[in-house]
């Protein structure tokens, strides 16, 4: 029930505020930080999420000490280490529709999710 208000407190209000470094952040970086702190599957100190970042429900994302997701950012599924700085618009996709079977139509063969992104650390 927790995840569940976070996830609506996040999409709904803090993803909107105003950029971490703005003169009037109204403490954008620390409102973010709380609610993925119950939102990731492990979140390191000192993590900078920007306005506008998505990641699903982030339940597969673990993030390290240092690091930050940039603006407008889409994740899901990923590890990333301590020490990353990730620029605005970043996307990352994790699912890719099926196309082994020529005689059925792309669109019917669902997806197959690709293998979890590792960032390692200092990039």
């Amino acid at each position: 029930m927790l995840r569940m208000i976070c996830l609506v407190l996040y999409y709904g209000f803090a993803r909107y505020l105003p950029r971490s470094n703005a003169p009037f952040s109204f403490g954008a970086k620390r409102i973010r930080y709380a609610l993925c702190k119950r939102l990731f599957k492990n979140i390191g100190k000192n993590v900078n999420v920007e306005r506008l970042a998505y990641f699903r429900d982030g339940h597969s994302v673990e993030i390290g000490d240092n690091s930050g997701l940039g603006v407008n950012c889409h994740i899901s599924n990923a590890l990333i280490g301590d020490n990353v700085m990730m620029g605005p618009d970043v996307l990352y996709i994790n699912s890719n529709h099926c196309f082994d079977r020529t005689d059925v139509p792309m669109m019917q063969q669902g997806k197959a999710p690709l293998e979890k992104l590792t960032i390692g650390d200092d990039v």
